[in-house]
């Protein structure tokens, strides 16, 4: 998406690699290029993006946001340590819009506190520290979650190297209010901190960065790696601030622990034959081995045996791997879903407002789309994948026939809320080839509608994906449409 928070979610975990490969005295060229291209191309959406405030929103159209733009700040911190040049004007007037908002405000709620942890450790990493007010934060920390601990906790590593005392105790209270499990060492929040994007995932890898920047050597650390090792899906987290402080965690761990040392052989095998061999020495670090076995080579109804041995099965560096089994059903057998939301779709003609499943080449067809809040939602989306034969059309061109503006916005059923709706959806709309994408900052309770125009410009049958909505940062938040198919006829 065109968000900021998504371009510097896209260059920080190359960021952590890079800086890994130069801890290992490689200068890693291929890896460098590509990151100085990924920079490039995020510091043209981030100067482009800047308010006249001089932060950062979560869209295009909404309003600066204190998190988000410490974000951003942090992202650009830790791209000029790494060599990259960056626009200090635009730096310079986001730590000026940090500091207004600390100046101008005083915690009132966790949340509030939170964000003064996010903002100090931003500063810090910027090389603007804060060290006044990251002391009276350290004495106020009981009203901190536990990911602002974390932030707090490398805050003040940053800011006192030299005097670790306070960042010890701190250290020692977060492992104390971790949780074990079978799965390993995590930590878990009170409540949810929706406009923070976080999660106790994330939390999980905020706080293990801040311990492995502290204790490296802590015997607990590895406990805390397995757990967010298994906590991936599909080989990844649920969300871009999952992956990315998940990624600079476990990479800072590498380097602490000397798994980038490694020295060893890895032998994947399949019913007892070999389908991978690898020698890993620390040259190769950077590159997966992936390997895919097609559904044809397994045998219906009967057991598959995997193995994965290292060998030796002790020495320098670890062994990570994600195992899971990917396939594809028809479209028209995908159900609908609702795990805390529910959308609806149906296609109208011109010439009825009856649901319709075929059209006519040339025709022009209205989506509607129905979406049930049942609680305030925050960071919503939703996707509308287009019919193949179809193409959306963008109601933002001189050229394009207006629908009616009630039509064009979500509206809550409530009509005691109607004098609010409007500010929330869409906060931003984005086009796609093949999708129509919709964002909400904030997206309070209730029963809304939304319609826009597509175009059918190609005969055939066609499966159409479902449309879905969920949460951005909380995406176990989650509804769907059932799968279906369109038909656009001759003319």
């Amino acid at each position: 998406y065109e968000g900021v928070e998504q371009a510097v979610s896209r260059f920080l975990p190359n960021l952590a690699l890079y800086r890994a490969l130069r801890a290992m005295d490689r200068e890693a060229p291929e890896v460098y290029a590509r990151l100085s291209q990924e920079i490039g191309v995020a510091m043209q959406t981030l100067y482009g993006r800047q308010t006249s405030e001089g932060g950062w929103g979560w869209c295009p159209e909404c309003p600066s946001s204190e998190v988000l733009t410490a974000y951003t700040v942090q992202g650009l911190g830790e791209a000029r340590s790494a060599g990259f040049a960056i626009n200090e004007l635009s730096m310079g007037q986001a730590i000026e819009y940090l500091r207004r908002y600390m100046d101008n405000t005083s915690p009132q709620s966790t949340d509030d506190w939170d964000t003064r942890a996010t903002i100090l450790y931003a500063l810090a990493v910027a090389g603007e520290p804060e060290l006044g007010r990251a002391s009276a934060l350290f004495e106020a920390r009981e009203n901190l979650s536990r990911y602002a601990q974390g932030y707090l906790l490398m805050t003040l590593r940053l800011l006192e190297a030299e005097e670790p005392e306070r960042a010890n105790v701190l250290a020692e209270e977060l492992l104390q209010a971790s949780i074990i499990t079978s799965t390993g060492l995590h930590w878990e929040e009170d409540a949810p901190a929706y406009w923070q994007m976080n999660t106790n995932t994330r939390t999980t890898a905020i706080v293990l960065r801040a311990l492995v920047q502290t204790n490296p050597e802590h015997s607990l650390l590895p406990q805390v790696v397995r757990w967010l090792a298994m906590a991936r899906s599909s080989g990844r987290w649920e969300s871009t601030q999952e992956n990315v402080w998940a990624i600079l965690a476990l990479t800072d761990y590498m380097v602490a622990a000397g798994e980038l040392d490694a020295d060893y052989t890895l032998r994947l095998m399949l019913n007892e034959q070999t389908v991978a061999e690898r020698q890993v020495v620390p040259q190769e670090l950077a590159e997966p081995t992936v390997v895919q076995i097609p559904m044809t080579d397994l045998s219906p109804g009967d057991d598959a045996y995997l193995d994965l041995e290292r060998i030796p099965a002790a020495g320098p560096g670890n062994l990570y791997y994600s195992a899971y089994l990917r396939y594809l059903l028809p479209v028209t057998a995908l159900e609908p879903l609702d795990r805390g939301l529910s959308i609806y779709r149906s296609y109208t003609s011109e010439a009825s407002d009856a649901a319709v499943h075929q059209a006519h080449a040339g025709e022009t067809m209205t989506v509607h789309l129905t979406l049930v809040a049942p609680y305030d939602l925050y960071h919503v989306v939703v996707e509308d994948p287009l019919p193949a034969g179809c193409e959306a059309i963008d109601p933002d061109l001189a050229t394009t026939p207006q629908l009616d503006p009630e039509t064009l916005d979500l509206m809550p059923e409530s009509a005691d809320t109607e004098w609010g709706w409007r500010q929330y959806w869409p906060s931003h709309r984005q086009m796609f080839d093949e999708k129509l994408a919709l964002f909400a900052e904030h997206l309070p309770r209730g029963t809304y509608e939304y319609a826009y125009q597509i175009r059918c410009t190609a005969a055939g049958a066609y499966g159409v994906l479902p449309a879905q909505a969920f949460q951005l940062y909380a995406p176990d938040v989650y509804g769907r449409t059932a799968g279906e198919t369109f038909s656009v006829l001759p003319r």
